[in-house]
This record gives structure tokens, C-alpha cells and sequence, in this order.
């Protein structure tokens, strides 16, 4: 017994391939999102800080703390806090923090709130 044979025409596999590629591209970005993301978090924790994340799941604060942590470890936490574009409030406690550690949370423009206690930061500095 033999099988059907099924025809396609050039255009109707070129369009399947396309509708299956851009299917894979838009799940793909979304997952990569995600994935990048938690590496985020994850290097924030490994680094000391604290990540409180609001009902719909989303990092609205990240808290760091402790005299071991200074602009160095703020400077190489940028990148983190960039990527996690719904972060509000950086919270930084007790670091060892000065003027020049606070000008690089610059680039954060997606903060509207930064709590600095205890640390080295002048006024100056603030403004």
C-alpha cells in the first residue's frame, strides 16, 4: 500500500518556515529576557545585596549593605541593576560608598528613589 503523496508549493513552505521562525524568535527573546534577568538577580545576591520583588513578581528594591561593600562593588553591580528595568529603590546602608560610587548610579535612570545611610557620600555628592 503506499502513501499519499503530500504537495506544498515553494510559497506555502517558505511561509511555514517564516511563521515557525518568527514563532521561535519571539518565544526565544522572551525566554532570554527571563533568563538574563535572573542571572541579574543572582549576581546581585552572590554580591551581599537583597532583592525584594513586589505581587507581580517584578524587583522593585535592592538593598545593600555592610563595609565591605564599596564603589568598586556598586561599579560592578551597574550592569545588574540596569537590566532590571522595574527597579524603583536602591537602598545602600552601612557601605563604604563615596561621591564618585554614587555618580555611577547615573545611568539608572529607572530609579526614583536611593536611600544612602552610613556610608562616605557628601552632600555634594547627592547633588
Amino acid at each position: 500500500m503506499r502513501l499519499p503523496r503530500i504537495q506544498f508549493s515553494l510559497r506555502t513552505v517558505l511561509v511555514g518556515f517564516t511563521l515557525a521562525a518568527l514563532g521561535i524568535g519571539i518565544f526565544g527573546v522572551n525566554w532570554y529576557r527571563g533568563y538574563v534577568r535572573q542571572q541579574a538577580i543572582q549576581a546581585i545576591q552572590e554580591a551581599g545585596g537583597q532583592v525584594v520583588k513586589n505581587k507581580q513578581n517584578q524587583v522593585d528594591r535592592v538593598y545593600f549593605g555592610g563595609a565591605k561593600f564599596g564603589d568598586e562593588q556598586l561599579s560592578e553591580m551597574i550592569p545588574h541593576l540596569r537590566i532590571l528595568l522595574e527597579i524603583r529603590e536602591l537602598d545602600l546602608v552601612r557601605v563604604n560608598v563615596s561621591d564618585r560610587g554614587i555618580e555611577s548610579l547615573a545611568v539608572l535612570s529607572q530609579l526614583q528613589e536611593l536611600y544612602v545611610f552610613e556610608s562616605r557620600v557628601t552632600e555634594a555628592g547627592i547633588e
